[in-house]
């Protein structure tokens, strides 16, 4: 578990930090002018508010200008160089905890029990947005009431990029979530979406730090040959990886469902994520520790009894274990592994050899089937009724591999 000695990776900007050199925020207001009133203050003055402090460091994480109005500022006076906490100006311990890097906050169980960071990866059109809204949603209440937690977002932000990007558009406007922007075009539309994760125990409670981060298809294209170097920060500090799967990128399944086959080859998304995660190349034998959860989304397009003239390989039918529900509030690992085999047999019949190899390169992998939606969308881009399924069986996974208690 970290400690103030060991690095803890920041689940906003995804930086390795010192815990015993981060910044504070000091709780009394007065400390911001006299401070802007002392001679080294100068960098901190705003010519357009000029009663708060520039905060340089969440500016340069936003990406800003910081002598232009958009600049991050703060009425709140920021200590940098104490080791404790305590304000230079009035002397005072502070406990509001910030990352040296972006100033997000850090929370009081990160020595305890760090922060669980999981990308979410694939190619464009996947479903890679619509999962996490269905994820999230799922988290906070079918998972929350099975398992008696508190999953609550970690900042202001958090709530409210998940109600505008994610939740409203699908449950409450029932239509489809536009696509998600290349990193370089929206950065600060791909801030990671931040949560604490409580359960329950007899001295008042574990919580996790969990973190989840969507990316666009056009980013892992491996054909572009290039990735912005904050984007490969937070794929190669990640505590886990979901990759998701279109059954379109099958042609024996797309060509079942009458459909033309996505252009590119899950293998080719898969070997390129493994080049940046490792960022050198492998030793003969040598396993990628950071557990993988490969899942098979848009799941409802198979889940039915093949029809006349159709190969039954081809699809899931009411016998599949896929439809054995876990054992209420319990990880169930049996389960999720049964489902898992299942799964991975689907792919090694209709997915290349080339993608099973890559996936065994993961020394911790697992085979998932989920939908977001439970059915396809109408041609105009509208869902009658969000029903999604088994969008926890991922998490739950990558959260006990990573350490996570359930």
């Amino acid at each position: 578990m970290p400690d103030k000695k060991r690095p803890y990776v920041c689940p906003f900007c995804f930086h390795e930090i010192d815990l015993g050199r981060i910044h504070y925020v000091c709780s009394d207001p007065l400390c911001t002018s006299k401070f802007l009133a002392m001679p080294g203050s100068r960098q901190f003055r705003s010519e357009f508010k000029p009663n708060e402090e520039i905060d340089l460091e969440r500016t340069r994480y936003l990406h800003k200008d910081r002598n232009s109005p958009d600049a991050e500022t703060t009425k709140h006076h920021i200590i940098r160089s104490s080791p404790d906490g305590r304000c230079e100006i009035c002397g005072r311990r502070s406990k509001v905890r910030l990352c040296p890097e972006c100033h997000n906050p850090i929370s009081g169980s990160a020595e305890e029990n760090g922060s669980l960071i999981f990308v979410v990866l694939g190619a464009d059109g996947a479903g890679k947005s619509h999962y996490m809204a269905a994820l999230i949603d799922t988290l906070a209440g079918k998972f929350s009431e099975e398992f008696g937690t508190e999953f609550v977002p970690a900042t202001a932000r958090t709530e409210n990029r998940y109600e505008d990007v994610y939740r409203r558009p699908l449950f409450v406007e029932n239509r489809t979530i536009d696509p998600t922007l290349p990193y370089e075009e929206d950065r600060g539309g791909h801030e990671s979406l931040v949560y604490y994760l409580t359960f329950p125990t007899a001295d008042g409670g574990r919580t996790y730090t969990v973190a989840f981060f969507d990316t666009s298809g056009y980013d892992m294209d491996a054909r572009r040959g290039k990735i912005d170097p904050d984007l490969l920060a937070a794929i190669r500090n990640a505590s886990g990886i979901l990759l998701l799967v279109d059954p379109l990128q099958m042609p024996p399944v797309a060509e079942a469902l009458g459909m033309e086959p996505d252009s590119e080859d899950a293998a080719d998304t898969l070997t390129y994520i493994i080049e940046l995660v490792r960022g050198r190349p492998l030793r003969s034998r040598e396993k990628i520790d950071k557990p993988l959860a490969v899942a098979l989304s848009k799941a409802d397009l198979i889940m039915r009894d093949p029809r006349e003239g159709e190969r039954k390989d081809l699809f899931i039918g009411p016998e599949s274990s896929l439809r054995v529900a876990r054992v209420r509030g319990r990880a169930d690992p049996v389960c999720l592994a049964e489902a898992g085999t299942e799964v991975e047999e689907y792919f090694r019949r209709n997915a290349s050899q080339r993608f099973i190899s890559a996936v065994s390169g993961f020394r911790k992998h697992e085979y998932f089937a989920v939908s977001a939606l439970g059915s396809e969308p109408s041609g105009s881009g509208t869902i009658k009724d969000v029903k999604p399924f088994r969008a926890e069986d991922p998490f739950i996974w990558l959260f006990t591999a990573c350490g996570g208690r359930i």
